[in-house]
């Protein structure tokens, strides 16, 4: 739908930047063949114009470096595996303002489409019904609800009355002129795009020039043999009052007014002006560049990419076709295009993620699907491969896979991701290697693995206690939330990428000094003496927010401080939530809080 969206905003486009020109540069001009020719030109471009993509054309076309080009997605047909991710499950209904606009949008198309149906056969019904006379080579529709004389493809139609009228050789010659140059499949284009394009007032106002334009054709031929200029406009006044006709013809005395009158006395103008309509061609050039944007060098670059990824797909029976998405995620960061073509396409796997998931997970990025790509843990290209692991990554509660974990050897920056389904292979350059398996607000595990071994790994949530002591006091039995974002896990070791812990806006001294400014002592515990430290636990949502707060019955000292320290929580502002891997995550925290006499 979002194609079909962006093909009707260009048409509008092309189609109100051509009648533009014409009423600037053509609409006093007496070119009325060569205005006809122009408006129909102007049509046929506007519908054509969104397909053509001069961007490819070599003097616009801008290639990616040629070792970028070597070294990326050229190799993927060969290299990596695809496996597509069908998300079909139901999905709420929420319709946004643009979902009412493309209803009112189809409405009004529907409508005036089967109202150009419908007159189209109320006609020839019309042909049937009435009686047929010829006059003058020329087939003679008689109807009596006709008041102005029209044509129709080869019928001209008109009441019994006009055909005694003294005038009617001069209105069968006006209607045989449109009939000779076919003007009823002009109209019948500009209808049809005056459905499409019905919100566009300039399409309405292109469709009223062109019925003029007819007008004028018709009439220069009458005058041209030889009736004369006032008798004609009596015959033409003495029709004034006719209305209510079909969209598919133009009446006799359409657009009767003072241009109209003028045209039919205006001298020839000059053919040199006829020369100023090639505007129309650089015109035209812009708005192919501005549709296809060529020098961005995006749109090409991704249909290549994907017609590589979707032909590989195809060799592997892949479920589907993949896609044309606008994001892409490299171990859980978003990526461009340009990036995405520098990959060495044999350190990655990768899936397709559609629907309520991917919005879920990536916001309205990805409401044309996402490409979640997760590097594997390769050797130098020098070596070869000796060993390697696989497995996957379980919620220790919820035995659900859990994508974005760490698998990280000890002692390096080498390692790999479990991907959406929890899974996640390890090269290994030695027999036997120490993993850490860490996730954000999970208990870090390390695992002695061996080649060739299929784990299977449960985390279990954890609950990280904030010190707020001053530095250098700290108990080295306990985590402490640093004054900025952390890149360190539980363990000490760096991680290839960055995890950070949920942070409280101004860091550490700021929480001490929002919790000892907030907390009243209770003064039931302070008449009895009651002091000691309340752990506080909760946890910080994916918006930061503080939700699910509690004390630890073990740690519980007395009822009403208890309460007091929940109070004071409660009324924390929002934090900077914990991030794995790019993407905000919950983490249940525990915070100290102070009662001293």
């Amino acid at each position: 739908m979002n194609s079909f969206i962006s093909y009707v905003l260009q048409t509008t486009i092309a189609i109100s930047v051509f009648y533009i020109l014409y009423w600037l540069l053509l609409r006093k001009e007496t070119f009325f063949r060569f205005n006809r020719y122009y408006f129909i030109f102007s049509l046929i471009v506007a519908l054509l114009l969104p397909f053509l993509n001069l961007g490819e054309l070599p003097v616009f076309h801008r290639s990616p470096p040629a070792h970028a080009i070597s070294q990326g997605y050229g190799y993927l047909q060969n290299a990596v595996v695809v496996n597509t991710v069908n998300i079909s499950e139901k999905i709420s209904e929420r319709y946004t303002i643009a979902d009412y606009l493309i209803v009112l949008y189809l409405t009004g198309f529907v409508f005036l489409f089967l109202r150009l149906i419908y007159q189209a056969g109320f006609l020839a019904l019309r042909i049937r019904r009435s009686g047929i006379i010829e006059i003058s080579g020329s087939t003679i529709v008689l109807d009596k609800k006709v008041s102005s004389p029209f044509s129709f493809f080869s019928w001209i139609f008109m009441s019994p009355s006009q055909v005694e009228d003294e005038s009617i050789s001069d209105i069968i010659l006006h209607e045989k002129e449109h009939i000779r140059q076919k003007h009823t499949l002009d109209l019948f284009m500009i209808e049809l795009v005056s459905a499409f394009q019905w919100m566009n007032p300039f399409v309405w106002l292109l469709r009223k020039s062109m019925k003029e334009t007819h007008e004028y054709l018709a009439d220069h031929a009458v005058l041209k043999h030889g009736v004369p200029v006032n008798d004609y406009q009596k015959l033409l006044i003495s029709y004034a009052m006719g209305v209510g006709q079909p969209a598919l013809i133009t009446p006799l005395n359409f657009s009767l007014n003072k241009k109209r009158m003028i045209m039919m006395k205006k001298m020839k103008s000059p053919n040199v002006r006829k020369w100023r309509s090639l505007l129309l061609l650089p015109l035209i050039l812009i708005l192919s560049l501005a549709f296809s944007n060529p020098f961005s060098g995006d749109e090409s670059l991704s249909q290549r990419a994907l017609s590589k990824l979707n032909g590989f797909s195809d060799s592997v029976n892949s479920v589907e076709k993949i896609p044309s998405v606008d994001l892409y995620i490299l171990d859980g960061k978003e990526i461009s295009m340009e990036q995405l073509m520098t990959i060495r396409p044999e350190s990655i796997s990768f899936k397709v993620l559609k629907g309520a998931e991917a919005v879920k997970l990536y916001g309205e990025k990805a409401n044309n699907g996402v490409v979640i790509m997760t590097s594997k843990n390769l050797p130098d290209k020098n070596t070869v491969k000796k060993y390697e692991v696989s497995g996957k990554i379980l919620n220790g509660e919820t035995n659900k896979p859990m994508p974005g974990v760490n698998i990280v050897i000890m002692g390096t920056t080498m390692g790999t991701v479990s991907d959406i389904d929890g899974s996640f292979s390890l090269h290994l350059d030695k027999a036997k290697v120490k993993v850490a398996v860490s996730f954000v607000g999970f208990e870090t595990q390390i695992l002695d693995i061996e080649d060739g071994d299929k784990l299977e790994v449960k985390l279990k949530k954890g609950v990280t206690t904030l010190n707020l002591e001053p530095d250098g006091t700290s108990n080295s039995n306990k985590s402490v939330q640093p004054d900025h974002p952390t890149e360190r896990n539980t363990t000490g070791e760096i991680f290839f990428v960055v995890e950070d812990m949920p942070y409280f806006p101004g860091g550490k001294g700021a929480l001490s000094e929002f919790i000892s400014s907030h907390t009243k002592y209770p003064k039931k515990a302070k008449k009895n003496s009651i002091s000691g430290t309340v752990y506080v636990n909760f946890t910080v949502d994916e918006e930061g927010s503080v939700k699910d707060i509690y004390i630890d019955k073990s740690k519980s000292i007395d009822p009403d401080l208890d309460k007091e320290a929940i109070r004071v929580i409660s009324g924390m502002p929002k934090w900077k939530p914990a991030v794995q891997r790019g993407k905000a995550v919950p983490v249940e925290l525990s915070v100290p809080v102070e009662f001293t006499l």
